[in-house]
């Protein structure tokens, strides 16, 4: 159950892409900034394959793993898989139940991702902040020393998340921006969160995004 909590979320075991210089958000024109996030939030669906890492201070524990994740506005599927050993685990959220499934076929359920591994596994993540910090999205909560690249891309910031079950401090670094298989949206294809207890690591392979204009030009 312990190395389950590991898998359910995260890092890559790749060496780390080298990224352009960022600069402070004073230094970066406001509407270059602005322009890129108002593209972000055309997204109305995503999927990405990433291989993954999580490393879980608390238990000085590492595992890692591949993973394929699924977001609509009202459900995700989260897929935790290794080449050896198959599928290690499903999660899966919608109508106001998240459910997941391990490789023995066991069944856990919470009100949402959040719980299910705060309650099941006694890992605190935060989801939406993970969400965002995939898309490159500027966070609701909080953040500090926010920097970016030339072209409005978000590269760096902190991030203070106060929850159910915890108030932490996240560290996010979002490198080598691409566009995604199926659209002009530059979208990070590397990602590091660190707080005190965990580390995140996502190295994607492969994003698809849902949006009005993916479907015009389809």
């Amino acid at each position: 159950m312990r190395s389950l909590a590991i898998l359910i979320l995260l890092v890559t075991i790749s060496g780390c892409a080298s990224a352009p210089p960022s600069v402070d958000k004073s230094n970066i024109d406001a509407a270059t900034i602005a322009a890129h996030q108002r593209q972000l939030s055309h997204i109305e669906g995503w999927e990405f394959q990433s291989r993954m890492a999580f490393i879980n201070h608390l238990e000085d524990d590492r595992q890692s793993a591949s993973m394929r994740w699924q977001h609509q506005a009202d459900s995700r599927a989260i897929r935790i898989s290794h080449p050896l050993r198959g599928t290690l685990a499903r999660v899966e959220e919608s109508s106001g139940e998240a459910r997941l499934t391990d490789n023995q076929g066991n069944e856990f359920v919470a009100a949402d991702i959040e719980s299910l591994l705060a309650i099941h596994l006694n890992v605190v993540l935060p989801i939406e902040l993970i969400e965002d910090a995939l898309l490159g999205r500027i966070p609701d909560a909080r953040i500090i020393n926010p920097r970016y690249y030339e072209d409005g891309t978000l590269a760096q910031y902190e991030a203070d998340i106060t929850d159910t079950y915890a108030t932490t401090s996240w560290e996010i670094e979002l490198r080598r921006y691409q566009s995604a298989s199926n659209a002009p949206y530059q979208l990070p294809h590397q990602l590091e969160m660190r707080s005190a207890d965990y580390e995140i690591r996502l190295s994607i392979s492969r994003w698809t995004v849902q949006s009005p204009s993916v479907s015009e030009m389809q």
